[in-house]
């Protein structure tokens, strides 16, 4: 069996070997096996999701079929114009495997958050979610946490080595902290993620405890173009943490995670170098939703504009080839993108809806559209003085 999967254009491990829980509007957990594919089904626990029919029938795709199934469709546009940053070819494997055996769980245990970043949903943040209800984007404010379904799942997966804690901010959920208790006591590896916005002692003390420990922190620029994704941040506040966390936890594995989009595209450079100059990995994520806020908003001729920078900045700046053969593959997908006027006509409407509601400068506008100036002039004409 192993030849004939080694033999798969399309395999993925992450059904075989991972599990996912989220947490939904209702506080009811979705399992799935990685963070884009969903299945129509909510499953019950884990025990219901490993014996459903719709796990067989995707690993059997997989195992059989020489294209990736609809349901991982985004792994399969971001690989399409040679990209290696796919949750798909970023989760490797040493064997590869045909029966599940779940040795990795990923969990989100509620949307708790302090940030509103701009690409990012009120399953996720509590933060955004109060806003959606001031934009009259949402009808009531919604705060979710789910940690009794992580700990069932903790218990009955005998064979788990890994477990990686997702969101909404890890710092600031005390129920996080009973999680990395049964962690410890299990002695398991832990990857976990987090804005570094705010750093609690409490969990700082519990993670010393964690032997094998990796950290990604969010980050998608520097200054005021990471403060405009991620309001209301800090730079100067996050840049100081990251320090911290390399100075309190050395045994950590720490990495920052870019989610690339329209927005920073054009100083992607930048953040690479602040990565590199610091000695920390960093993988570059190219953005897949939503949609209002996504690559077609841009015409043909800006995104040709942003091309022609992204080149001159590979033939100026130095770099790993990984981080190349990156922005390498954004430019390819952009060279293809096509504009959606009903797309950017939504973007620039909710854009400006967000922008006056959160008081955002003029000059930082100007700023972070950067070279996208019509687009910019759009979004400005949009913004009012009272929200």
């Amino acid at each position: 069996m192993f030849k004939k999967i080694l033999k798969m254009k399309k395999y993925c491990i992450q059904p075989f070997n991972n599990i996912r829980i989220d947490v939904t509007e209702g506080n009811i957990a979705q399992y799935k096996p990685c963070c884009h594919h969903t299945f129509d089904t909510n499953f019950s626990d884990v025990d219901s999701y490993l014996k459903s029919e719709e796990l067989k029938n995707l690993q059997h795709h997989l195992l059989t079929q020489d294209e990736l199934p609809v349901g991982c469709r985004i792994c399969n546009n971001v690989e399409l114009y040679g990209n290696k940053n796919s949750t798909r070819l970023l989760h490797t494997y040493t064997d590869p495997i045909s029966e599940t055996k779940i040795e990795k769980l990923e969990v989100n245990p509620g949307n708790i958050c302090n940030l509103k970043c701009i690409m990012c949903n009120t399953q996720s943040s509590s933060a955004l979610s109060s806003e959606y209800v001031k934009l009259g984007w949402a009808k009531k404010h919604v705060v979710t946490e789910q940690d009794n379904q992580v700990i069932l799942a903790l218990n009955q997966l005998d064979s788990l080595k890994c477990v990686s804690i997702i969101g909404g901010e890890f710092f600031l959920s005390k129920k996080n902290l009973e999680i990395l208790d049964l962690l410890i006591e299990k002695k398991l590896e832990v990857e976990l993620t987090t804005n570094a916005t705010e750093l609690t002692k409490t969990h700082l003390e519990k993670l010393k405890k964690i032997h094998k420990l990796g950290l990604t922190v969010s980050v998608d620029g520097i200054g005021s173009i990471y403060e405009f994704i991620r309001y209301p941040a800090s730079w100067n506040t996050v840049s100081a943490n990251i320090k911290t966390l390399k100075k309190i936890l050395p045994q950590a594995s720490l990495k920052i995670n870019a989610v690339i989009q329209p927005l920073n595209i054009q100083f992607i450079n930048e953040l690479i170098q602040y990565a590199n100059q610091n000695r920390i990995e960093i993988r570059l994520n190219l953005m897949s939703g939503p949609g209002w806020l996504g690559w077609k908003i841009l015409t043909q001729d800006e995104s040709l504009l942003i091309v022609d920078h992204l080149k001159r900045e590979l033939s100026l700046s130095k770099m790993s080839r990984f981080q190349r053969e990156s922005i390498e593959g954004f430019i390819r997908y952009l060279t293809q993108s096509k504009c959606d006027l009903n797309l950017r006509k939504e973007f620039i409407k909710k854009m400006s809806a967000i922008l006056t509601l959160r008081k955002i400068p003029d000059e930082q506008i100007i700023k972070v559209f950067g070279i996208l100036r019509e687009l910019c002039n759009e979004i400005r004409n949009g913004i009012v003085n009272e929200f």
